[in-house]
């Protein structure tokens, strides 16, 4: 209540104020960080980078023959998978734990491939390569520059 003008009034001051913001897997990529750690780079790329993430699955308990076939996966199984989890929560989760260890942000991801499908060998595989600019190119020479343009 202000006493000067009679009014009830919201008060803000910062001591008040408690701001956060919940991360569900926080638990989770604060593991995989202590993980990827041990093999990250020195220090980060800088400039456009390529993430390729490969998701891989286990196969549904449908798609495994019975009978003689029991293990087996039969040739009707699905290779894509087409449902949950939706792929851009991986990609959030990969690139919130791979962030300031192997490229300084994720906006630096210019390029890459994205794929989620059925394995029997349920997996994430990433690929992370620095995007070669133009300016890159001058600055290779002889052997370096036929090397480059192989594997173009």
């Amino acid at each position: 209540m202000n006493k000067t003008t009679g009014k009830i009034e919201k008060l803000y001051r910062r001591d008040d104020l408690f701001i956060h913001n919940y991360d569900p897997s926080y638990k989770a990529k604060k593991n995989a960080l202590r993980w990827i750690r041990g093999i990250a780079p020195q220090a980060p790329l800088r400039g456009p980078v390529r993430v390729d993430r490969y998701y891989y699955f286990s196969y549904r308990s449908q798609d495994y023959g019975t009978g003689k076939n029991a293990g087996q996966i039969k040739a009707s199984a699905p290779i894509w998978k087409e449902t949950r989890p939706d792929i851009d929560n991986f990609d959030k989760f990969l690139f919130d734990i791979l962030s300031g260890l192997y490229f300084r942000d994720d906006g630096q991801i210019a390029a890459g491939v994205q794929i989620k499908q059925y394995s029997e060998q349920p997996r994430t595989e990433v690929y992370i390569s620095k995007l070669i600019m133009e300016s890159d190119i001058k600055e290779l020479q002889g052997d370096e520059l036929s090397l480059f343009n192989e594997r173009i």
